[in-house]
Protein backbone atom coordinates (compact mmCIF):
# COMPACT_ATOMS: atom_id res chain seq x y z
CA UNK A 1 0.00 0.00 0.00
CA UNK A 2 1.25 3.56 -1.33
CA UNK A 3 0.12 6.95 0.29
CA UNK A 4 1.12 10.08 -1.74
CA UNK A 5 0.32 12.95 0.01
CA UNK A 6 0.79 16.33 -1.13
CA UNK A 7 -0.92 19.99 -0.84
CA UNK A 8 -3.01 21.97 -3.31
CA UNK A 9 -2.61 25.81 -4.25
CA UNK A 10 -5.23 26.56 -1.71
CA UNK A 11 -2.98 24.98 0.64
CA UNK A 12 -5.78 22.04 1.30
CA UNK A 13 -3.71 18.55 1.78
CA UNK A 14 -4.53 16.21 -0.88
CA UNK A 15 -4.11 12.49 -0.70
CA UNK A 16 -4.04 9.29 -2.66
CA UNK A 17 -4.64 5.87 -2.01
CA UNK A 18 -2.66 3.42 -4.04
CA UNK A 19 -2.80 -0.40 -3.23
CA UNK A 20 -1.20 -3.28 -5.19
CA UNK A 21 -3.48 -5.88 -5.48
CA UNK A 22 -6.77 -6.20 -6.09
CA UNK A 23 -8.25 -8.66 -2.75
CA UNK A 24 -12.33 -9.43 -2.27
CA UNK A 25 -11.44 -9.95 0.84
CA UNK A 26 -9.85 -6.70 2.57
CA UNK A 27 -11.77 -4.61 -0.69
CA UNK A 28 -13.96 -2.84 1.39
CA UNK A 29 -11.52 -2.27 4.26
CA UNK A 30 -9.47 -0.13 1.23
CA UNK A 31 -12.62 1.71 0.52
CA UNK A 32 -13.33 2.95 4.21
CA UNK A 33 -9.50 4.12 5.03
CA UNK A 34 -9.74 6.19 2.32
CA UNK A 35 -13.33 7.53 2.88
CA UNK A 36 -11.56 8.39 6.45
CA UNK A 37 -8.31 9.93 4.56
CA UNK A 38 -11.07 11.49 2.80
CA UNK A 39 -8.80 10.14 -0.01
CA UNK A 40 -8.90 8.33 -3.68
CA UNK A 41 -7.95 4.87 -3.80
CA UNK A 42 -7.20 3.25 -6.84
CA UNK A 43 -5.84 -0.16 -7.53
CA UNK A 44 -2.62 -0.91 -9.03
CA UNK A 45 -3.25 -3.88 -10.72
CA UNK A 46 -6.37 -2.79 -12.26
CA UNK A 47 -4.49 0.20 -14.31
CA UNK A 48 -1.02 -1.35 -14.76
CA UNK A 49 -0.25 -4.93 -16.06
CA UNK A 50 2.80 -7.12 -16.94
CA UNK A 51 2.59 -7.10 -21.00
CA UNK A 52 5.61 -9.45 -21.40
CA UNK A 53 8.74 -9.74 -19.33
CA UNK A 54 12.07 -12.24 -19.24
CA UNK A 55 11.87 -15.72 -17.98
CA UNK A 56 13.22 -15.29 -14.25
CA UNK A 57 16.57 -17.98 -14.36
CA UNK A 58 17.85 -18.84 -11.10
CA UNK A 59 21.17 -16.56 -10.69
CA UNK A 60 19.50 -14.06 -13.23
CA UNK A 61 20.78 -10.37 -11.56
CA UNK A 62 18.04 -7.95 -13.52
CA UNK A 63 14.83 -8.29 -15.49
CA UNK A 64 13.82 -6.34 -17.92
CA UNK A 65 10.08 -6.21 -18.64
CA UNK A 66 7.04 -4.28 -20.50
CA UNK A 67 4.27 -2.97 -18.48
CA UNK A 68 0.72 -2.27 -19.98
CA UNK A 69 -0.77 1.28 -18.98
CA UNK A 70 -4.58 0.45 -19.39
CA UNK A 71 -5.61 4.20 -19.51
CA UNK A 72 -3.90 4.57 -23.18
CA UNK A 73 -2.69 0.99 -23.66
CA UNK A 74 0.95 2.81 -23.94
CA UNK A 75 3.85 0.52 -22.98
CA UNK A 76 6.37 1.48 -20.61
CA UNK A 77 9.76 -0.70 -21.00
CA UNK A 78 11.79 -1.10 -16.93
CA UNK A 79 14.89 -2.94 -16.10
CA UNK A 80 15.31 -3.71 -12.31
CA UNK A 81 17.53 -5.42 -10.24
CA UNK A 82 14.95 -6.87 -8.06
CA UNK A 83 14.40 -10.29 -9.51
CA UNK A 84 11.82 -11.98 -7.18
CA UNK A 85 8.57 -12.71 -9.04
CA UNK A 86 6.41 -11.24 -5.70
CA UNK A 87 8.46 -8.11 -7.82
CA UNK A 88 6.28 -8.07 -11.11
CA UNK A 89 3.17 -6.81 -8.71
CA UNK A 90 5.21 -4.60 -6.66
CA UNK A 91 6.72 -2.49 -9.83
CA UNK A 92 3.28 -2.12 -10.44
CA UNK A 93 1.89 -0.30 -7.57
CA UNK A 94 5.24 1.89 -8.34
CA UNK A 95 4.20 3.20 -11.08
CA UNK A 96 0.84 3.96 -10.29
CA UNK A 97 1.73 5.63 -7.27
CA UNK A 98 3.99 8.03 -9.51
CA UNK A 99 0.88 8.22 -11.75
CA UNK A 100 -0.71 10.05 -8.85
CA UNK A 101 1.91 11.90 -7.52
CA UNK A 102 2.23 13.87 -10.80
CA UNK A 103 -1.53 14.44 -10.11
CA UNK A 104 -0.64 16.14 -7.30
CA UNK A 105 1.90 18.46 -9.51
CA UNK A 106 5.23 16.52 -8.73
CA UNK A 107 7.35 16.87 -12.34
CA UNK A 108 8.45 13.16 -13.13
CA UNK A 109 9.91 12.22 -16.67
CA UNK A 110 9.46 8.92 -17.31
CA UNK A 111 13.76 8.66 -17.86
CA UNK A 112 13.71 9.34 -14.23
CA UNK A 113 11.28 6.47 -13.53
CA UNK A 114 13.22 3.99 -15.64
CA UNK A 115 16.61 5.04 -14.27
CA UNK A 116 15.27 4.90 -10.87
CA UNK A 117 13.86 1.11 -11.09
CA UNK A 118 17.36 0.18 -12.73
CA UNK A 119 18.84 1.51 -10.15
CA UNK A 120 17.16 0.85 -7.01
CA UNK A 121 19.05 -1.04 -5.03
CA UNK A 122 22.37 1.11 -5.62
CA UNK A 123 20.37 3.96 -5.15
CA UNK A 124 18.89 2.82 -1.86
CA UNK A 125 20.82 0.05 -0.16
CA UNK A 126 17.91 -1.94 -0.51
CA UNK A 127 18.75 -5.98 0.38
CA UNK A 128 17.71 -9.40 0.92
CA UNK A 129 15.19 -9.34 -1.38
CA UNK A 130 15.76 -12.70 -3.69
CA UNK A 131 19.45 -10.71 -3.67
CA UNK A 132 21.79 -13.09 -5.75
CA UNK A 133 24.52 -12.92 -3.32
CA UNK A 134 26.70 -15.86 -5.40
CA UNK A 135 26.22 -17.32 -8.11
CA UNK A 136 28.54 -20.75 -7.80
CA UNK A 137 27.35 -22.30 -5.76
CA UNK A 138 23.83 -20.54 -6.16
CA UNK A 139 23.45 -18.55 -2.90
CA UNK A 140 20.04 -15.73 -2.38
CA UNK A 141 19.28 -14.18 0.75
CA UNK A 142 15.58 -13.55 0.95
CA UNK A 143 13.68 -11.62 3.84
CA UNK A 144 10.30 -13.24 3.23
CA UNK A 145 8.66 -12.69 6.59
CA UNK A 146 4.78 -14.21 6.05
CA UNK A 147 3.74 -17.43 4.97
CA UNK A 148 2.40 -15.34 1.99
CA UNK A 149 5.66 -14.18 0.87
CA UNK A 150 7.15 -17.82 1.95
CA UNK A 151 4.97 -19.16 -0.70
CA UNK A 152 6.01 -16.67 -3.88
CA UNK A 153 9.54 -17.47 -2.81
CA UNK A 154 9.31 -21.31 -2.48
CA UNK A 155 7.56 -21.50 -6.11
CA UNK A 156 10.07 -19.44 -7.45
CA UNK A 157 12.72 -21.67 -5.84
CA UNK A 158 11.80 -24.51 -7.81
CA UNK A 159 13.54 -23.51 -10.26
CA UNK A 160 16.62 -25.20 -8.94
CA UNK A 161 14.68 -28.29 -7.80
CA UNK A 162 17.82 -30.36 -9.46
CA UNK A 163 19.96 -28.34 -7.09
CA UNK A 164 20.94 -29.62 -3.10
CA UNK A 165 19.18 -27.26 -1.08
CA UNK A 166 20.40 -25.64 1.85
CA UNK A 167 18.09 -23.21 3.96
CA UNK A 168 19.64 -20.69 6.84
CA UNK A 169 16.59 -19.76 8.27
CA UNK A 170 15.73 -17.29 11.23
CA UNK A 171 12.62 -16.47 12.22
CA UNK A 172 11.69 -13.87 15.52
CA UNK A 173 8.79 -14.57 17.53
CA UNK A 174 5.80 -13.22 16.18
CA UNK A 175 5.64 -14.73 13.18
CA UNK A 176 3.76 -17.98 12.62
CA UNK A 177 6.57 -20.05 12.57
CA UNK A 178 4.90 -23.50 12.40
CA UNK A 179 2.56 -22.09 9.07
CA UNK A 180 6.20 -21.33 7.74
CA UNK A 181 7.53 -24.48 8.55
CA UNK A 182 5.09 -26.80 7.40
CA UNK A 183 5.35 -25.20 3.56
CA UNK A 184 9.38 -25.84 3.64
CA UNK A 185 10.55 -28.78 1.48
CA UNK A 186 11.87 -31.95 3.15
CA UNK A 187 14.61 -32.54 0.71
CA UNK A 188 16.82 -29.78 1.76
CA UNK A 189 19.25 -29.33 4.92
CA UNK A 190 18.56 -26.50 7.41
CA UNK A 191 20.59 -24.56 9.46
CA UNK A 192 18.18 -22.55 12.15
CA UNK A 193 19.03 -19.24 13.30
CA UNK A 194 18.19 -18.07 16.52
CA UNK A 195 18.93 -14.31 17.60
CA UNK A 196 20.35 -13.63 20.96
CA UNK A 197 18.55 -10.59 21.62
CA UNK A 198 15.54 -12.98 21.22
CA UNK A 199 14.66 -13.81 25.19
CA UNK A 200 12.93 -16.65 25.79
CA UNK A 201 13.20 -18.22 22.78
CA UNK A 202 14.33 -21.53 23.85
CA UNK A 203 16.44 -23.58 21.74
CA UNK A 204 13.92 -26.89 22.60
CA UNK A 205 11.17 -24.85 20.65
CA UNK A 206 13.53 -24.67 17.65
CA UNK A 207 13.76 -28.67 18.05
CA UNK A 208 10.79 -29.32 18.46
CA UNK A 209 9.62 -26.96 15.33
CA UNK A 210 12.59 -28.42 13.56
CA UNK A 211 11.14 -32.26 13.72
CA UNK A 212 7.50 -32.11 14.15
CA UNK A 213 6.84 -31.35 9.74
CA UNK A 214 10.16 -33.87 9.02
CA UNK A 215 12.39 -31.19 8.35
CA UNK A 216 16.18 -31.83 8.75
CA UNK A 217 18.24 -29.81 10.25
CA UNK A 218 21.84 -29.55 11.12
CA UNK A 219 23.22 -27.20 12.83
CA UNK A 220 21.65 -24.78 15.32
CA UNK A 221 23.40 -20.87 15.47
CA UNK A 222 23.05 -18.21 17.33
CA UNK A 223 24.13 -14.35 16.19
CA UNK A 224 24.35 -11.38 17.31
CA UNK A 225 21.99 -8.40 15.88
CA UNK A 226 24.42 -5.49 15.39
Amino acid sequence: MKIANGKSRDHQTRSALVIGETQAEVFEVFLEKARELNSSVTFADQCFSIHANEELIPGKTSIKMEVLRHEDQSVVSVESPLTGTYQLKNILTVLESIEKLKELGYQIPEEAVTKGIKNVVKNTGFHGRWQILAKKPLTIADISHNKDGLKVMLSQLKNTADRKLHFVLGVVNDKDINGMLHLLPQNATYYFVKLISQEGWMLKNWLKKLFYPGLKGKYLLRLKML
